[in-house]
């Protein structure tokens, strides 16, 4: 995905919330798209915003499990692979 599409699915994404703002699923691709951008801590927050949101959604977690390896968190991306 160019840098021109990642920008405008971002900002679709935060369209969505606004008009949304309880619907996990859009937070779980916001935090993905943000995380292949490199903003780890925006991303994180938006993965655990999906969770408190929706605690029984697989996506979220999974989305912040690989995060959290890539960041070498081995401890927090085991027990979030094992929820």
């Amino acid at each position: 995905m160019r840098q021109g599409e990642v920008n405008a699915a971002i900002a679709q994404f935060r369209q969505g919330l606004r008009l949304a703002p309880n619907w996990a699923a859009l937070y779980v691709n916001l935090g993905q798209t943000i995380a292949q951008q490199g903003h780890d801590r925006a991303a994180i927050a938006c993965l655990e915003r999906a969770i408190e949101l929706e605690p029984e959604g697989v996506a979220a977690y999974w989305q912040l499990a690989q995060l959290r390896q890539q960041q070498e968190c081995w401890p927090e991306a085991i027990a979030l692979g094992s929820v």
